[in-house]
């Protein structure tokens, strides 16, 4: 469980260091990935819950997600920031032919 936390605090550092990465870069592409990462969250914050106060698992068969977590819940989320990049490097594109 501390190895677990750990990478948790981990990628949460991960997280936040491309969000302020983002905020420098462009506040379109910024908001659309804090609204993506909110929705993953969001979305995962129940079932890792239920981990945590569930029993070990012992076997592999027990390690299937089937369909607790499901990333097309979020789908519109993943198009806007996915459009926001393109709209950011379309524009840092046309920036370096001028």
């Amino acid at each position: 469980s501390a190895k677990i936390r750990d990478e948790m605090h981990t990628t949460q550092i991960k997280l936040n260091h491309h969000s302020s990465w983002l905020k420098i870069e462009s506040d379109s592409v910024h908001t659309a990935y804090i609204s993506l990462v909110a929705a993953a969250k969001s979305h995962c914050q129940a079932p890792m819950r239920d981990s945590w106060a569930s029993a070990p698992m012992v076997s592999d068969a027990e390690m299937n997600l089937g369909d607790t977590v499901r990333f097309d819940n979020f789908n519109d989320e993943i198009d806007t920031y996915v459009d926001a990049v393109r709209q950011h490097l379309h524009l840092y594109t046309l920036k370096l032919w001028k």
